[in-house]
């Protein structure tokens, strides 16, 4: 390896080194302003804490850029004018040399790019928080590659090790299970790191998603993927921005249709979700037909677990409050009934189903309807001190935020009480678990 390709990997390290510090700053910042707010006082959050912060964590990568890129699109994370410019973290980092590039592909394939593609252009056109995406062409067909940052497996682990510090933290709002959380974080983060998982999970979601109206999954090339290479089917669309700007309110409700449909047929029919629903993981056309990308982050589930979710959601709509609650508990959410407080758990249902409830108008999602999620579920809530999370639910829970902001965004009233019904009464059969879940 030449002295410019040690020197970008040295500097690569370098910036990895300052990870530990910053994902804690960051939480810190954001832990104190969550506290305040839980208390009824002022979030203290300021537009210099957190302009600071957008630069260095596009350098900085993995769970800091993941982290950022979370903030950009839900609403009431961060002041409103902010989050305009942690959209860039949506799609792209600083990127790597292309020494560092060549290196990386020889090991994994033994020869370089050039070699392996008929064209390969050196520098990225999007990059993210664990790797970068690079255009090619192979057998005339153009395809993406997606390579991953040197070291950034060990540099994400020492982000965890760091977030595993803030357990004590998260047990003033659920003093039970914060271990479990946090050991879900690390697999489920760590496996992001996984190419070659993530490409299985690409050809599975390109498998249940197979004739779905208006939904794409890109082609994965297998022999061009491995732990830390993924090559795939390049596919040309607008960003959810672009869309947006572009198209009209039919359309948009057409391709949050087919987002919402998706998820929820993946979770009731499949058990399995993929637990990445942010806005830079889709593609539309002005058609709105949607291209999902980014399989990295999937969790399989038990059928028992989805069964019991099916049935209390179902109890729910059909006015069944005693069964509702008796699933509830089977969930695994409440570790003392008797001292629950099930009156407000009713009305908090209230909210949460509120947009499979109404009707004669649609249901619109809103920015406002997000926002006030925080309120109901967290900050006001009485049970907020006794509820015990299970682990599975940390990143479906990314469901409630994630995906509601990204149908806000898109402004988007369907039927969505036709859809969540027949994803709750379709037949479950899950998917098998993943190969290396065997070894």
């Amino acid at each position: 390896m030449g002295s410019d390709d040690e020197k970008v990997l040295s500097a690569l390290k370098h910036r990895f080194l300052e990870r530990s510090r910053a994902p804690l700053g960051i939480a810190g910042k954001m832990g104190v302003g969550t506290l305040r707010r839980a208390l009824g006082s002022k979030s203290g959050f300021s537009a210099t804490d957190v302009s600071k912060l957008v630069e260095s964590l596009g350098e900085l990568k993995g769970l800091a850029t993941k982290f950022g890129q979370v903030l950009s699109y839900v609403p009431g994370t961060i002041p409103p004018e902010l989050q305009e410019a942690f959209t860039q973290l949506q799609k792209q980092t600083v990127s790597m040399d292309s020494g560092v590039i060549s290196r990386l592909f020889e090991e994994e394939f033994g020869c370089l790019p050039g070699a392996a593609f008929e064209t390969f252009e050196k520098t990225p056109f999007a990059a993210a928080s664990i790797g970068q995406v690079h255009r090619a062409r192979l057998d005339s067909r153009e395809v993406v590659v997606k390579i991953q940052y040197p070291e950034i497996e060990q540099a994400i682990a020492t982000d965890l090790r760091s977030i595993s510090g803030l357990v004590s933290v998260a047990k003033i709002f659920m003093p039970v299970g914060a271990e479990e959380l946090v050991d879900e974080l690390r697999d489920r983060v760590l496996e992001e790191c996984d190419y070659g998982r993530e490409a299985r999970n690409q050809q599975l979601f390109a498998s249940i998603l197979e004739g779905e109206p208006g939904a794409h999954v890109p082609s994965v090339v297998p022999q061009w993927c491995s732990g830390r290479v993924l090559t795939s089917e390049y596919v040309q669309g607008m960003d959810l921005y672009e869309f947006v700007d572009a198209v009209d309110g039919p359309v948009r409700n057409r391709a949050a249709a087919t987002i919402f449909r998706t998820c929820f047929h993946s979770l009731f029919a499949r058990a399995v979700y993929n637990a990445d629903p942010h806005p830079g993981n889709y593609l539309f056309d002005r058609g709105g037909d949607v291209t999902f990308l980014d399989f990295g982050c999937v969790r399989r589930f038990e059928g028992q677990m989805i069964e019991t979710w099916k049935h209390a959601s179902l109890a729910y709509m059909d006015g069944d409050w005693k069964g509702f609650r008796e699933a509830y508990v089977e969930l695994g959410w409440v570790p003392n009934p008797d001292r629950f407080d099930w009156e407000y758990q009713r009305e908090m249902m209230k909210y949460v189903y509120r947009p499979f409830t109404e009707r004669n108008p649609w249901f619109t999602y809103s920015q406002e309807y997000v926002r006030e999620s925080y309120d109901v579920l967290v900050y006001k809530n009485p049970n907020r001190f006794r509820l015990r999370m299970p682990r599975e639910w940390l990143f479906l829970n990314r469901l409630q935020w994630g995906l509601a902001s990204v149908l806000a965004l898109l402004g988007a009233q369907a039927d969505w009480p036709g859809m969540w019904r027949e994803a709750l009464e379709s037949p479950l059969d899950p998917v098998a678990p993943d190969v290396s879940d065997l070894a």
